[in-house]
């Protein structure tokens, strides 16, 4: 069982870098919402202005939204909780 999730995992990841999303494929979502932005891959939303753009780590400070109104991954919680919590864990 555990074999499968690693194949899985592993072809997520080989697709992800070979075929690498692009800020335009997140533009293209038709009236995005958070969860038709989220399902394509590195793509964040904004919730109050209702955009669809590609999330890059090392340039959230030219994000079209404050991270308090960024979705990335879920559409549940905030980014800056996620952020701090992935900071915790590497305490």
């Amino acid at each position: 069982m555990m074999k499968n999730y690693i194949l899985i995992i592993s072809t997520i990841v080989l697709f992800s870098t070979v075929y690498g999303t692009t800020d335009q494929d997140c533009k293209n979502v038709t009236n995005p919402t958070c969860d038709t932005c989220l399902k394509i891959t590195n793509c964040a939303f904004c919730k109050t202005t209702k955009v669809c753009f590609l999330y890059q780590t090392d340039n959230l400070l030219n994000a079209p939204c404050a991270t308090s109104d960024m979705q990335w991954q879920t559409c549940v919680g905030k980014l800056i909780t996620i952020i701090f919590l992935a900071a915790l864990s590497d305490i």
